[in-house]
């Protein structure tokens, strides 16, 4: 059932619609005399099953028009889980793959970005050793190990305190 259909149902609704105000005057109209012709009495039953009958049809257009209501209102949120998984796979296709590594949480992930930023730091710090001279270099000889060790610490603390930030 689409929206042109449940417009029709609602003018059909309002068309049949028969206000009890305007019958119960014309059957305390009739009710009230003191003389009334059978004619008069069976028109007045008339009116009361046809409003019986179009209070029947009545609930049965309303009951229609709540179960589209109710398939409409499915249907919107399926549309809008589907539309938020479409957002967020366009989302993932935009960025690039090592956007998307860095954006992992998984214990690899983190190993994995550690091991990167401490060999960073490693070789940061022998080119920076390098530009300072031969007695960087010795140090750097003599004391690389440690440095290295350091540093893989240093970046490991450094990536776990900056576990949930960009």
């Amino acid at each position: 059932m689409n929206k042109q259909e449940l417009n029709e149902l609602m003018r059909e609704l309002d068309i049949r619609y028969v206000m009890k105000k305007e019958l119960s005057t014309e059957v305390l109209h009739v009710v009230g005399q003191k003389y009334a012709t059978r004619e008069e009495f069976s028109k007045a039953l008339g009116r009361i099953d046809a409003l019986i009958e179009d209070q029947q049809k009545n609930t049965q257009l309303l009951s229609q028009i709540y179960d589209f209501l109710q398939e409409h209102r499915e249907n919107d949120s399926e549309a809008k889980i589907k539309l938020k998984v479409l957002e967020e796979r366009l989302n993932a296709m935009d960025k690039s793959a090592f956007q998307l590594f860095l954006e992992r949480r998984t214990p690899a992930a983190l190993l994995a970005k550690t091991a990167l930023l401490a060999l960073f730091s490693f070789l940061a710090l022998d080119f920076l050793s390098q530009l300072l001279g031969e007695k960087a270099n010795a140090f750097m000889e003599h004391n690389g190990c440690y440095v290295a060790i350091v540093t893989l610490i240093g970046s490991l603390l450094t990536t776990l305190t900056t576990k949930g930030k960009n």
